[in-house]
């Protein structure tokens, strides 16, 4: 019989319309068909809604709303989905045309699988540098237990939670989960405009689901200019943000054998804040931030980063007042 296991792919978009067409053509261009694709438009401005409107197929549905951030548009559309399997896609990214088709006969085949991601391409479009990223972390990757399947598909027993906050391996993009479970676990935390992904992969973790990875490319990753991910102070506050719910949930299991791997992620949440704050002219905070810092470790990258925020600040001190007294 036939497989018709539907998956719903969810996509969240904001102020993309050029760059969406790329994203949903991959998506049509699946050599498997019994997917629905819900656009989430979180507060777009541009003619995001025309473009999506231009195509014609039934398995495609739109909706728009205000702006909320990346983990509000995915839980709104996650909620008006129906698909028994859930994949996830940016609006700036783009799938290989067989992504589904290998993921779902692997769920399907191994009905232990939970979450099941896939190795991905990086390009940094301004300066065209293109990495294979598995490649890239092979050796933070090696510390996972794995059970191995067949040349492709590894199923993880031990060491996810250490290694992800080491190097966060896991593409939003790359992944496929079980309605079921991830109802279950609740969606992504919605008071988070960054690492909303990586929360929900600890949350899952520490409950006991059962990840597993296919070494396969099967997602290409454009990091445009001025993308999500480009640091700014608020996109750092929403990191140890999330951290401090990741903190308090591995206390709250009993995993404080964990509390120690995420120290280094809260230090360079700290260390980014130096920068940005010396470069906004903000001396009280810059040093703030370095003194936060050093609370996770004595780091010379600290004191490095604390002399050119201390350089930027000056020069952002003259520039408006004339001098700055440090």
């Amino acid at each position: 019989m036939e497989d018709i296991s539907l998956v719903s792919v969810i996509l969240p978009t904001y102020n993309r319309a050029k760059l969406l067409p790329r994203a949903i053509s991959s998506v049509l261009d699946q050599t498997y068909p019994y997917w629905e694709l819900i656009i989430w438009d979180d507060g777009s401005t541009d003619n995001t809604g025309e473009i999506v409107r231009s195509y014609h197929d039934s398995r495609i549905r739109y909706f728009s709303g205000a702006n909320h951030g990346a983990a509000y548009a995915r839980n709104r559309a996650s909620e008006v989905s129906q698909g028994i399997y859930m994949a996830f896609l940016d609006s700036d990214d783009e799938w290989i045309n067989d992504k589904l088709a290998i993921q779902v006969d692997m769920l399907n085949a191994h009905i232990n699988i939970d979450v099941l991601f896939g190795d991905f391409i990086d390009i940094q479009e301004t300066t065209r540098e293109k990495y294979r990223t598995f490649e890239q972390f092979a050796n933070v990757m090696k510390l996972l237990d794995v059970d191995w399947v067949d040349d492709s598909l590894f199923i993880i027993k031990g060491g996810l939670l250490e290694s992800i906050t080491i190097e966060d391996f896991i593409a939003t993009d790359s992944v496929i989960i079980r309605r079921e479970l991830l109802e279950k676990i609740g969606f992504f935390n919605e008071t988070l405009r960054n690492l909303e992904d990586f929360e929900l992969w600890w949350r899952m973790g520490l409950a006991g689901f059962h990840f597993a990875y296919i070494n396969k490319v099967c997602l290409t990753r454009y990091k445009p200019m001025g993308s999500l991910s480009s640091p700014s102070i608020l996109s750092c506050e929403n990191v140890k943000k999330g951290l401090d719910f990741c903190l308090q949930d591995a206390l709250s299991k009993g995993r404080k054998d964990l509390v120690p791997n995420l120290k280094n992620l809260y230090r360079n949440a700290w260390q980014n804040l130096i920068l940005l704050y010396g470069s906004s002219g903000n001396g009280k905070e810059m040093l703030n931030a370095f003194f936060q810092a050093t609370k996770y470790g004595f780091n010379l990258g600290s004191i490095r980063l604390l002399l050119e925020a201390i350089l930027d600040y000056k020069y952002v001190g003259k520039k408006r007042v004339g001098i700055i007294d440090l």
